[in-house]
């Protein structure tokens, strides 16, 4: 399966509040824009269970459409922040909104921070990594006990395959039916 990227639309709101309370006038009037689009998107995706396919369809079409609009590369920004937030959302344009298509798949990445949290308390009060070296190790197996505990996968279990391993990793992902 191919990992999906979604840019945090909370990220995306926060950057946008600071625009809209340091710019004047006009230049306000884009970040309200995209601030709207964002929330309208967030919305539909919590009205999603409860939408005819075909309804839900058309809405999110409207709003790529709008979205494609705002950030359109033809369209001439006077303010410079504008611009440049204009052009970050191109690159990321496939990212932007695929939560609305993928079940499970979340605006934010909230969770994922919330999952970091504790590694990063230990670290803060601990002081365990005062190398680079114990820093990349423990940041490992952070990620690897996450998302084993994620996947539902038995830390020891793994961690022992991963210790008998001679040169292929055991995979992180679901496990694979056996052949019959």
């Amino acid at each position: 399966m191919d990992w999906l990227k979604q840019k945090c639309v909370g990220h995306l709101l926060r950057t946008l509040s600071e625009m809209e309370a340091s710019e004047t006038r006009s230049a306000v009037r884009f970040a309200r824009q995209v601030t709207a689009l964002l929330q309208e998107a967030i919305q539909l995706k919590v009205e999603k269970p409860d939408l005819l396919p075909e309804v839900f369809a058309e809405r999110a079409a409207g709003l790529e459409g709008r979205l494609d609009a705002l950030i359109h590369e033809r369209r001439r920004f006077t303010d410079p922040d504008n611009a440049r937030f204009a052009k970050r959302l191109r690159k990321h344009r496939p990212h932007l909104l695929r939560f609305l298509y993928v079940d499970g798949l979340d605006a934010t990445n909230n969770q994922a921070e919330r999952m970091l949290r504790p590694a990063v308390i230990t670290r803060k009060t601990t002081g365990c990594n005062r190398t680079a070296g114990g820093a990349e190790a423990h940041a490992i197996l952070a990620s690897v006990l996450a998302t084993c505990h994620q996947r539902a996968i038995p830390i020891l279990d793994f961690l022992v395959k991963l210790r008998r391993a001679s040169e292929n990793p055991p995979p992180l992902g679901p496990p694979q039916p056996t052949p019959t």
